[in-house]
């Protein structure tokens, strides 16, 4: 399993991207995955590179507080968020163990 940045070379794997969820399916297939107004897209991609295993969008933005010890109550960055836009598994991998994600799971628990 290969994971990398999205980009327009991919573009035959992601049109035979199927999830089951029309508009993840949607997203990837279109110009959307790769505005990175919206985020950034990465993808698993099998060690061939022929078939998108999965993919994921990613966002930064922050959150608010307000201060409410002003005559007027100012609007205020609190801190950092990232934001998961989109988040996919091809139906031919769902409900199925990857070795690579397996382990990786694993470090991380």
């Amino acid at each position: 399993m290969i994971s990398k940045q999205f980009t327009e070379t991919l573009s035959d794997c992601a049109e035979k991207f199927v999830s089951g969820n029309d508009y993840l399916d949607y997203f990837i297939k279109s110009h959307m995955a790769l505005d990175e107004a919206i985020g950034r897209t990465y993808v698993y991609l099998t060690e061939d590179h022929k078939e998108l295993i999965g993919y994921y969008n990613i966002s930064t933005g922050s959150l608010q507080g307000i201060d409410k010890s002003t005559e007027t109550p100012l609007k205020l960055k609190i801190g950092g968020a990232v934001h998961i836009n989109g988040l996919s598994v091809s139906e031919n991998y769902q409900g199925k163990v990857i070795p690579e994600a397996d382990a990786l799971y694993a470090f991380l628990a």
